[in-house]
């Protein structure tokens, strides 16, 4: 990621500027073991062990910055791994104490729309503007950044009459990375626990976490530890086929329990649909049924919904067809196909057989589906993406009739 610049230095009282230059403050020793770490920074620390040794050859050190706590502590700014290699050295015997010189900032208060939490964590990253930075200290920024940049830029729109998106003035102004970039960055913020540290770890690259990231929080974690332990590949179509053997296994499983049971079934509107909105999938909220397309649209700010309502109704009419397709025939045998049950299965068990084989089907066609939304996203085609959820939802709505 570049160097930070632009609307964020501006944000930045005069003080603080001036210190992040080197070109006030007089230096201080203070004693290591009274600095404490900032829990506002998210940044990896590598390399400890090497910078002691280097340490040791050479105790020359540029000076760490730190804010007075009014406790005789001190809150670090930044110069965390040339703390921690101090205290290292302390704690491996080489010295008793240290005294490290450090540039002492005035306490950080609100500046403009920022409050005075904003305004230290802008100062922390961009203290570390300097440095190489891994996959998960790049997402973390993008997490941190933006609600800060949300401030400003709706301020800017209030003082300055701001039109461009605001995800254009964040990737520009803030960033200054690409568009398309920070597309994929807020993507990968999905990243569940187990996927972030396994993409740091650089098992897999972007691309393929970008597909991961599409998948829930219990998906991903399966899949890594699929890859963990030899059962994965990170290809995207190996991604694609470990989705689909671990949704058929999944469903072959119910299927032998219990596929249907009376008891159970949802009360249907005489068109079909379903009469209650809590019908819900691994993407949906209960209650939420008609906004199953949300998740496709959430990076399109502009998609119209004239082209959303159009999806809807194509689809469903597409959706009528498979269910009169799927409906049990009539007694008489008024529009029989000529197929019939085998002769070992009882009527109940063929009708049975028939919805696991449909079910099946859709399901694979529903995992086919979330794999264009992931593309139209990954690729910025917003629109596509908002057609393909709204397919998607109806879809859900038809495997919850069939069942």
């Amino acid at each position: 990621m570049k160097k930070h610049n632009g609307s964020m230095l501006a944000y930045l009282n005069r003080e603080t500027q001036e210190a992040a230059e080197k070109e006030v403050y007089k230096v201080e020793l203070i004693d290591a073991e009274k600095i404490l770490p900032n829990e506002r920074n998210f940044y990896s620390i590598e390399g400890v062990e090497e910078m002691a040794n280097s340490l040791a050859v050479s105790d020359s050190m540029p000076p760490l910055e730190v804010v007075d706590n009014g406790d005789g502590t001190y809150r670090l700014i930044s110069g965390e791994r040339r703390l921690s290699a101090t205290l290292f050295r302390i704690k491996r015997g080489e010295l008793d104490k240290a005294e490290l010189p450090c540039h002492v900032l005035p306490a950080f208060t609100p500046k403009g729309v920022l409050s005075a939490e904003q305004v230290e964590m802008l100062h922390i990253i961009l203290a570390n503007n300097y440095r190489q930075k891994s996959p998960l200290d790049q997402l973390n920024e993008v997490k941190e950044l933006e609600p800060i940049a949300r401030a400003i830029y709706e301020e800017k729109k209030e003082t300055s009459g701001e039109k461009t998106r605001f995800r254009t003035f964040f990737a520009k102004e803030i960033l200054d990375i690409s568009e398309s970039r920070l597309q994929r960055l807020q993507m990968l913020t999905k990243l569940c626990k187990e996927a972030q540290d396994a993409f740091d770890d650089g098992l897999f690259g972007k691309s393929a976490a970008v597909r991961i990231a599409a998948f829930d929080p219990d998906i991903q974690a399966a899949y890594i530890e699929a890859l963990r332990n030899g059962d994965a590949d990170t290809t995207l179509s190996g991604i694609d086929a470990w989705r689909k053997q671990r949704e058929g296994a999944a469903l072959e499983k119910e299927s032998s329990i219990d596929l249907f049971n009376p008891d159970d079934a949802r009360d249907f509107s005489e068109d079909g649909t379903a009469a209650s909105a809590d019908c819900t999938d691994d993407d949906e909220m209960p209650g939420e049924r008609t906004k199953g397309h949300d998740t496709a649209l959430e990076y399109d700010e502009g998609a119209e919904g004239t082209d959303d309502t159009e999806a809807a109704a194509e689809e469903g009419e597409a959706d009528a067809a498979v269910r009169k397709e799927a409906a049990p025939q009539e007694e008489d045998g008024e529009g029989d196909t000529g197929a019939s049950a085998p002769m070992d299965l009882s009527s109940l068990e063929a009708e049975e057989e028939a919805k696991r084989w449909l079910i099946k089907n859709l399901e694979e066609l529903k995992s086919e589906v979330q794999s264009q939304i992931d593309a139209c996203k990954e690729s910025g085609e917003k629109v596509e993406a908002a057609r393909w959820g709204v397919r998607l939802a109806e879809l859900r709505l038809v495997i919850e009739t069939i069942l």
